[in-house]
């Protein structure tokens, strides 16, 4: 009963997504807007707050490196796997790593533990977070464009509402602001607003996942090569990371935040990048079915953990 009460939710709010478009009684119009809210308020305000107010150790910074170095070697593994997917090759290494923890990972695990466990799942994906904002946007621009204007991306990059509220964060954790606030006589306040604009969040995330959930049939042979690829090489890199880290996993929750981020799809933001229709159809498919295939890992999840 009590994982019933954890993953039906979660099933519900998707099948309410997809629901909700098939009748179109939102438009996708809507649904961007709400995507808007979403990543330039909701998760930059869950991101500071988490932050702000965690205590990082030497073995968090260690924990950032080693996920941040097995994502570099899954993407560049990927690169050398491209003639494997044919004419699909190109952006092929980028469905292969990186993964989607704001828009679908933070709202999976705050089921399971709470909003007061976002903070070790935050913790866990700053090294997404870096990987993301560097590496990943620097190659799969160049893929896309052919060339990169690297002061433009520098400058988008430090202007994301998500890397803003990353950075202010951190600086209150580090100088010992966050600490500060959580003992002021501010702090009920400046809670209780957190709480208002973050509440909807997972709720809004995963109605939007299911309303945008798509399998185009012409592309699966190519996809589920792909996906298998992702299960594989990402299997491969969680592994490496218990065995690097294997003293750190006494904290359940620790280790329940790395096996999600592993199982995640890849960015949702990809199919941004991709001009041409069929290759956008490929990357948009592709993502529609890992996120399913990260729902399933998700129940396990909350049953194992």
């Amino acid at each position: 009963m009590e994982i019933g009460a954890i993953v039906l939710p979660v099933i519900l709010m998707l099948v309410l997504g997809t629901f909700l478009k098939s009748k179109n009684m939102i438009g996708s119009e809507c649904v961007s807007g709400i995507k808007n809210i979403i990543a330039n308020i909701m998760l930059p305000v869950v991101l500071f707050n988490a932050i702000s107010t965690a205590e990082f150790t030497g073995n968090d910074i260690k924990l950032v490196v080693g996920i941040y170095g097995v994502f570099t070697v899954i993407l560049v593994l990927g690169f050398l796997i491209r003639p494997l997917f044919g004419t699909y090759g190109r952006f092929a290494p980028f469905l292969c790593v990186s993964c989607e923890t704001g828009m679908l990972g933070y709202p999976l695990y705050m089921t399971l533990y709470g909003q007061e466990g976002l903070s070790t799942i935050v913790r866990v994906d700053l090294a997404n977070i870096l990987f993301a904002f560097t590496i990943f946007l620097f190659a799969i621009k160049a893929a896309a464009n052919g060339n990169v204007d690297k002061k433009r991306m520098a400058w988008d990059s430090l202007h994301s509402p998500i890397v803003i509220a990353v950075i202010l964060g951190l600086v209150m954790s580090v100088t010992g602001l966050g600490g500060m606030l959580t003992a002021s006589s501010v702090f009920p306040v400046y809670s209780s607003v957190v709480d208002m604009v973050t509440g909807p969040l997972t709720a809004l995330v995963l109605i939007t996942v299911g309303y945008d959930l798509a399998l185009d049939k012409s592309v699966m042979v190519s996809v589920a090569k792909v996906s298998l690829a992702r299960i594989l090489l990402n299997g491969c890199g969680l592994a490496a990371i218990f065995f690097l880290f294997r003293s750190f996993w006494s904290d359940r929750g620790l280790l329940a935040a790395v096996v999600l981020m592993f199982c995640l799809p890849g960015q949702f933001i990809t199919p941004i990048y991709v001009s041409e229709e069929e290759q956008r159809k490929f990357v948009s498919t592709q993502i529609s079915l890992y996120t399913l295939i990260s729902i399933v890992a998700y129940v396990l999840i909350a049953v194992f953990f």
